[in-house]
């Protein structure tokens, strides 16, 4: 197996979260085990941005790949979080062009409920603007 680059695998293929797969929950609980579990993981994605780390090795994400597009049947929770990732670096990215530069998320679809669908398309058509470095939530 061949590691992949998010974006350039999202560049080239339309990822499409089919309505089998369950509602995103990543950080959904509020368990200690669980935050300390979500931590963990934004620490080590933001070591390896930041280049205190090489890779990221997410694991096996499964599924099914016909022509450009691929459907997941294991994956879909750290595919979603790469996507909204991606969204948020761009954010807060100081990137003048917001069009050309996002493009490539367009290429994500959530086809859980309509509501995702349109969450995904409206998030990567949008830029919101923080007021010093406040939270996007």
């Amino acid at each position: 197996m061949t590691a992949v680059n998010f974006k350039e695998y999202i560049t080239k293929h339309k990822v499409e979260i089919p309505e089998i797969q369950r509602d995103y929950v990543q950080g959904r609980g509020n368990t200690e085990k669980e935050k300390d579990k979500r931590d963990k993981f934004v620490t080590f994605l933001i070591d390896v941005l930041e280049g205190k780390k090489q890779k990221a090795h997410l694991q096996f994400i499964y599924g099914s790949s016909a022509t450009s597009r691929f459907v997941p049947l294991d994956g879909q929770q750290r595919l979603t979080t790469l996507f909204l990732l991606h969204w948020v670096l761009w954010n807060y990215s100081d990137i003048s062009d917001i069009s050309e530069n996002i493009e490539y998320l367009k290429n994500f679809r959530y086809k859980t409920r309509i509501s995702s669908t349109s969450f995904c398309q409206r998030l990567v058509a949008s830029r919101i603007k923080t007021i010093n470095n406040e939270s996007l939530s």
